[in-house]
């Protein structure tokens, strides 16, 4: 079993790592607090994810590739995106 490092993506956000392969990386992102950010980006992978907070655990839904997308919850919640191919600057 591998450990990963939980990385600070923001204020109240962070981000560990699930699941690294060389074809497929799941990762987790994690708003301790509701009004926290996670910037507005854009990458060339789909981003399937599902969530549980204010996405209700077993909501799942599919950012497109070269989607402006970002997220400010207004609870506590986490989001589990997977990419394939692997998103490499997703730590």
């Amino acid at each position: 079993m591998t450990d990963f490092a939980v990385v600070s993506a923001g204020t109240d956000v962070t981000r560990p790592m699930l699941s690294d392969h060389s074809d497929l990386r799941i990762g987790a992102t994690c708003f301790t607090a509701g009004g926290a950010i996670s910037a507005l980006h854009i990458h060339s992978h789909k981003q399937p994810s599902f969530g549980e907070g204010e996405a209700r655990l077993g909501d799942r839904f599919v950012i497109p590739s070269e989607q402006t997308h970002g997220c400010i919850p207004s609870e506590t919640s986490i989001f589990v995106p997977r990419f394939s191919p692997r998103r490499d600057d997703f730590h």
